[in-house]
């Protein structure tokens, strides 16, 4: 049973604007199956799983499993939502200064994760994206965060500063006592690298929580912290002051170092 050529036509005419997320998964299904319409197996798959955040991080199995959806199904709906979620990302030249951008570039990935994930992206010295990994996933109330994995990857493309982030799938954004240890932790072994450590995000929904915003971020030495343009006017830095709007990093030897992630 093809989606209804009304459905494609309006699509043609109006464009997404016009459309629910209904309607849209079921172009994405593209036909029906088992007497039912794409658009009542959208519903749904919506239905069971509550959002297209839900629907994207649900293995492809899942999806298979329900009526009408089937293995071609499932791969074509979770591929269209991945590569929805990864057109949300700056591309490698966009330039994230300030913890406004940083919220930006992280709230696709983590805005509807339903347990904690620990995320990292590396910056050249003009603060432009050099790679996004994960660190970690745990459960929805923690997850584990090993320093090491944080700079192995900064280390190997020789990123020259790190900003972090993670979600709370509570939906408050308010760091812990573990975040702000773990932040202090990871600042430190950035001191020990060369490498500084820009912002720890806390992504909870449409909110968030900045350490650098909040002025939660240890004081690091010998370096510029990005702030941006609001933060600085909120603070009326004055010229000199060790947190302005540009990186200054140290250079960095290219042979490996040794880190200590033991808790101040």
């Amino acid at each position: 049973m093809p989606t209804s050529p009304s459905l494609r036509e309006r699509y043609t005419t109006f464009g997404p604007r016009e459309f629910g997320s209904v309607e849209l998964l079921a172009l994405v299904l593209g036909t029906g199956a088992g007497g039912h319409s794409a658009r009542v197996i959208a519903s749904q798959l919506l239905d069971t799983f509550g959002s297209l955040g839900q629907l994207r991080d649900a293995p492809v199995g899942t999806l298979a499993r329900v009526k009408g959806v089937g293995p071609a199904r499932a791969i074509r709906v979770h591929a269209a939502l991945h590569l929805a979620a990864r057109s949300q990302t700056p591309s490698p030249q966009t330039c994230i200064d300030h913890p406004a951008a940083l919220v930006e570039f992280f709230r696709a990935r983590l805005g509807v994760q339903p347990v904690e994930t620990f995320w990292m992206v590396g910056l050249n010295t003009r603060l432009q994206v050099m790679g996004c990994h994960l660190i970690s996933r745990g459960s929805q109330r923690c997850t584990v965060v090993d320093p090491a994995e944080v700079f192995r990857h900064a280390i190997s493309t020789r990123m020259s500063a790190v900003a972090v982030a993670h979600n709370h799938p509570s939906g408050d954004p308010a760091p812990s006592a573990e975040d702000r240890s773990l932040t202090k932790r990871l600042v430190r072994c950035g001191q020990l690298l060369g490498i500084p450590v820009l912002d720890h995000i806390i992504i909870a929904g449409e909110r968030h929580w900045s350490f650098e915003e909040n002025e939660a971020m240890p004081r690091q030495r010998d370096l510029r912290l990005f702030t941006g343009a609001t933060t600085v006017a909120a603070r009326q830095l004055a010229p000199g002051s060790p947190r302005m709007t540009s990186l200054r990093c140290r250079t960095r030897a290219g042979s490996p170092m040794t880190m200590s992630t033991s808790p101040e």
